[in-house]
């Protein structure tokens, strides 16, 4: 699931667009060092989101099987420590990354008002989940779809044009 960081940035910077340094170029810099800074710069900042957001469909894959998790569990899952002290570093990178997983996962929804900015955060994600300790709770909040209530609708539908059928005298 994870790509590489390497095809990452190719793929940023060939669809990138031409990005202009706000700042004039200091007189003794060659214009061609200027000229590349402003898109170095931009593609560092994507490569550290990608950095940041590298391992969060394998956690999301991971917490879609449970709806309670360890997270000693999670973390041999996600690494392939061997021994305790690199397990305890996989939990504590681990709860950064379920951290950065519930706070990328939040967005601003509009309700109303004339600014498009103006609205209430919302879970952008299907699942949800809490830690207490170092036990993981996870919820799904996927709404199931209602088979009966629509199956219901269009049997009553039918009976209803049966009936108007049968009242039509030919």
């Amino acid at each position: 699931q994870q790509g590489d960081l390497n095809e990452f940035e190719a793929c940023f910077q060939f669809a990138c667009p031409k990005f202009l340094s706000p700042s004039p170029p200091p007189t003794t810099a060659p214009a061609e060092d200027y000229i590349k800074e402003a898109t170095k710069h931009q593609t560092s900042v994507f490569m550290d989101e990608v950095k940041q957001q590298i391992n969060l469909p394998t956690i999301r894959s991971y917490l879609k099987l449970y709806t309670t998790l360890p997270l000693s569990k999670l973390a041999m899952f996600m690494s392939k420590a061997g021994t305790q002290e690199e397990l305890e570093k996989s939990k504590s990178l681990l709860r950064t990354d379920l951290l950065c997983f519930k706070h990328k996962m939040k967005n601003v929804v509009w309700t109303k008002g004339t600014s498009g900015l103006e609205g209430s955060f919302q879970s952008g994600s299907e699942i949800d989940f809490y830690m207490d300790h170092d036990m993981i709770h996870i919820a799904d909040t996927k709404v199931a779809n209602c088979y009966g209530d629509f199956f219901i609708r269009k049997i009553l539908k039918f009976e209803d044009l049966n009936r108007k059928l049968h009242a039509i005298k030919i």
